[in-house]
């Protein structure tokens, strides 16, 4: 989003650094919750949010879709051979790359 509000915009720049951000954001989350799966022993835990969450209208009402439980390294249903968690990494490094090669090829425009 960020990336596209900066091509509209005509500020590349500004946008391509702050998708790049968010895209290792993503990265670094994406890394804790392979780093869960692939660890079974270590848990999430119990989020001190979790019991607001679970009181949200929402959650009450359709508490097979929305109920937080803290079980975050039972991730393992596949989609075509990948977990959620590894497409997500797959995208988030596809995203990353790509972000910082329109940086690159904006500065080298720039420059030339």
């Amino acid at each position: 989003v960020c990336a596209l509000v900066g091509a509209i915009g005509g500020k590349v720049r500004a946008g391509a650094i702050l998708a790049l951000l968010a895209a290792i954001g993503g990265l670094v989350t994406v890394g804790k919750h392979l780093y869960v799966i692939a660890n079974p022993g270590f848990s999430c835990g119990i989020d001190p949010m979790e019991t607001m969450l679970n009181k949200i209208p929402t959650a009450e009402f359709l508490p097979w879709l929305f109920r937080a439980d803290g079980l975050c390294e039972g991730a393992t249903d596949a989609i075509l051979g990948l977990a959620i968690p590894q497409w997500s990494a797959v995208w988030f490094v596809v995203l990353t790359v790509l972000l910082g090669w329109v940086l690159l090829r904006h500065f080298r425009a720039r420059r030339a």
